[in-house]
């Protein structure tokens, strides 16, 4: 049995969809799944087009391993770079479900729908970073929090491989940071 690489982790890719997806939004995808292949992780998106299909063809390009969440139920509604095809049936409710499945996300471009993502992504304190200069949802969110709790703050990254090396950091911290957690909630709660 192949040794599974512990530090190999589920970085979701969140932005605009085909419809409202820039050149340089799709560009700057492009080269996120790029980098996220390299380093040898595995890229998750909602499956459909824009910066997902940028994204996913980054990653393809450079042998890397894509799963595509779709919101519709058909297989055929997912981007022909997605390894893996999760139809889902629920609409718009599957941004949760692209959260959930993520260790960390980085946010290039994006509208509403990328919004509820990173809203999803921060009240679950999940690790973003997001693209600066991407454009959308990215622009406004970098270096932010999205509320008077400052649960945790969308890091802004500067380039492709900025943004991933910035994430995987954010992962690796929250990781000991859920550790941490785990050790302190057993010594709290032990019965006698």
């Amino acid at each position: 049995m192949k040794k599974q690489n512990k530090d190999r982790f589920q970085i979701g890719v969140m932005g605009s969809a085909g419809n409202i997806c820039t050149r340089k939004g799709y560009k700057c995808a492009y080269e996120v799944g790029k980098e996220i292949a390299k380093a040898g992780h595995i890229l998750v998106t909602g499956g459909g087009h824009g910066v997902m299909e940028g994204a996913s063809k980054g990653a393809h390009d450079f042998g890397g391993l894509v799963v595509g969440i779709l919101p519709g139920s058909a297989k055929e509604e997912a981007n022909k770079f997605c390894d893996v095809i999760i139809p889902t049936g629920i609409g718009f409710a599957r941004n949760l479900m692209n959260i959930q499945s993520s260790h960390g996300i980085v946010i290039v471009e994006g509208g509403v729908g990328t919004l509820t993502e990173a809203a999803y992504a921060y009240t679950n304190q999940t690790p973003a970073v997001a693209f600066v200069g991407s454009g959308g949802t990215a622009d406004k969110l970098a270096g932010k929090t999205m509320d008077v709790r400052e649960l945790e703050t969308i890091v802004a990254g500067f380039n492709a491989k900025d943004c991933v090396e910035k994430v995987v950091k954010l992962i690796k911290h929250h990781k000991v940071k859920l550790i941490k957690y785990t050790v302190d909630m057993k010594n709290n709660y032990k019965s006698d």
